[in-house]
């Protein structure tokens, strides 16, 4: 553990790499994804048939909870 906190420069720096890098990472995975659900309709009717049938009569509230997400294990292995 560090003895002496990071200065706002190095805090604020790192801040922004983590940003720089999110920023490339998720939109190649998604990319990946979207064009792999497109070729593969099998796949992505299965996968709109388990979200469909979790969240028929799910309030907005409740749309983002992770127990909500945890209990769809195809959407899990998809993503």
């Amino acid at each position: 553990m560090e003895k002496e906190r990071p200065s706002d420069e190095v805090v604020m720096a790192d801040g922004v790499l983590a940003i720089i890098g999110g920023s490339e990472t998720v939109p190649l995975t998604l990319t990946a994804l979207f064009c792999t659900l497109i070729r593969y309709p099998d796949v992505y009717q299965r996968l709109r048939d388990e979200v469909d049938a979790n969240f028929q009569d799910c309030k907005e509230e409740d749309m983002f909870h992770s127990s909500k997400l945890a209990g769809m294990p195809y959407l899990n292995a998809v993503m």
